[in-house]
């Protein structure tokens, strides 16, 4: 029986979209992965009493990885690795300190090798010059879409038929049913407001809220913005623009919200708008076709593997942006029409199908070790 892992101590929270993923994903077919060998499951403290309770067939230990940068570049791989000991493959995200010839990894996106400001220097210096090579000897790589998969075989030279995709799910009917009551206490109504969701930093273009904030009072529109998510230290950008545009009153910015929350600002908005610059993948955008609300994506990959064309904007015509929400404002059917478009493409990404891209992974990954003995 093969020995496995999973290095989730980088998971502070459950609620983040990798924890959500580890846990979607190996719930989705217990007993499949359960089958494949014995698990160990290394978690950070705050999430190791949850992941252990949502996946009862893997063995938890709690792994506190040091907080620094510098401090898991002089002890984390060392202590990483003796926590891991002898497991034939570990599923863990990419770092300077991991075996690569055992690693299993899932390469989300590539923006840490954007001089953003969201990597440290160290960080992409490493990704531009070591990554490719992490890439080529790990037994097999994984990502979550076909646009992520077309960079890395540019990046690593790796063939595409190495680099196996398995994008998220969602659970349709945790969003479909939501209650909207807890709009009242942030002062919404349903159907109120446009809504965007996620980490509050540069790539997502949270400045495109002001613009169309602006546009829609230039309108004569009085639309409200709502946008949710954990804002990022010292990135005040986004609410700046809202300032200097006269739309503060216009835009609002609430922070991180909790999952009830949440759902019934996705079920209570009007459409669900997404203008990132660069993403992975999208998981608000499933999310929100879940909950029954009409999409607005930046016509751009990977969105075009999540929504239809139709739900697709260019970002440098925020006015086509406004003449859509006004034909879905204005047209009972054409909204209805789309919301049903966006339930059925969020019902196509199940964390079933997801859990059985996973597994064939796992399965050839082994395969590959195996060779190399």
């Amino acid at each position: 029986m093969s020995r496995l892992a999973v290095d989730a101590t980088a998971i502070r929270t459950l609620a983040s979209g990798t924890g959500r993923r580890l846990v979607s994903l190996l719930g989705a077919a217990p007993e499949a992965f359960a089958s494949r060998g014995d698990w160990l499951v290394l978690a950070a403290p705050e999430t190791a009493e949850e992941i252990a309770r949502r996946l009862p067939f893997v063995e938890v230990r709690v792994h506190d990885s040091p907080r620094s940068a510098l401090a898991r570049a002089l002890h984390g791989g060392r202590r990483l690795r003796a926590a891991l000991g002898d497991r034939d493959l570990v599923l863990q995200d990419p770092r300077p300190y991991a075996d690569p010839a055992r690693t299993l990894p899932c390469v989300h996106d590539l923006r840490q090798l954007e001089p953003s400001g969201e990597a440290s220097l160290a960080r992409r210096l490493w990704m531009r010059r070591r990554f490719p090579a992490v890439l080529r000897t790990c037994p097999l790589v994984t990502t979550v879409s076909e646009h992520v998969r077309g960079e890395l075989v540019a990046l690593s030279g790796r063939p595409a038929e190495e680099i196996l995709v398995v994008p998220n799910g969602v659970v349709v009917e945790d969003f479909a049913g939501s209650d909207v009551a807890a709009l009242g206490p942030l002062g919404l109504e349903p159907r109120g407001y446009l809504l965007a969701v996620g980490h509050r930093e540069p790539r997502k273009n949270l400045g495109f809220l002001s613009e169309l904030a602006a546009l829609d009072r230039e309108r004569g529109g009085r639309r409200l913005l709502v946008h949710a998510g954990a804002p990022r230290p010292g990135f005040d950008e986004p609410e700046r623009l809202a300032a200097e545009r006269g739309v503060a009153d216009r835009v609002r910015w609430l922070g991180a919200v909790d999952e009830a929350t949440l759902r019934a600002l996705y079920r209570g908005a009007e459409a669900f708008l997404m203008p990132s610059h660069v993403e992975g993948f999208g998981v608000p955008l499933l999310e929100a076709m879940a909950a029954g609300v009409p999409v607005l994506a930046a016509a751009r990959p990977p969105f075009d593997e999540i929504v239809a064309a139709g739900d697709l904007w260019p970002l440098d015509r925020p006015g086509a942006w406004l003449d859509r929400l006004d034909a879905l404002a204005g047209d009972a059917g054409a909204r209805e029409s789309a919301v049903a478009r966006g339930r059925e493409r969020a019902a196509e990404f199940t964390w079933s199908r997801a859990a059985e891209r996973q597994l064939r992974a796992i399965d050839r990954a082994l395969e590959v070790l195996a060779t190399r003995r």
